[in-house]
């Protein structure tokens, strides 16, 4: 008998949980690795100097509001099955996201 029946989940369902967890494991790997430099150019056009001068926490918010704007369009496109959507391009967001989220968290927290 298949094992994965036996907790009453169809294959599809446990096909999507693998998927699910694949791409978790992939957000988590990504966001431990990331480096703003290097990414957030790759991500959306930064102009010359747009954050010259901006401290932290202000840039962290910035960037994960344009990271929101950029992730919303992705699940648009994503949801409409567009031709345009970019799944790396989406996980690649989702990493940035959850790296500058913990960034925010960090900064947030009281040094004692």
């Amino acid at each position: 008998m298949n094992e994965h029946r036996d907790h009453g989940a169809t294959h599809s369902e446990t096909a999507r949980l693998r998927a699910w967890r694949a791409v978790e494991t992939t957000v988590a790997a990504g966001a431990a690795r990331y480096d703003r430099r290097v990414m957030l150019p790759r991500l959306f056009r930064i102009w010359p100097g747009e954050w010259d001068g901006t401290g932290e926490p202000e840039l962290t918010r910035m960037i994960l509001a344009r990271l929101r704007k950029a992730l919303r369009r992705e699940w648009a496109l994503a949801r409409a099955r567009h031709w345009a959507y970019d799944f790396d391009r989406h996980v690649a967001l989702a990493q940035a996201w959850r790296a500058e989220t913990q960034r925010r968290r960090a900064l947030s927290r009281p040094t004692a």
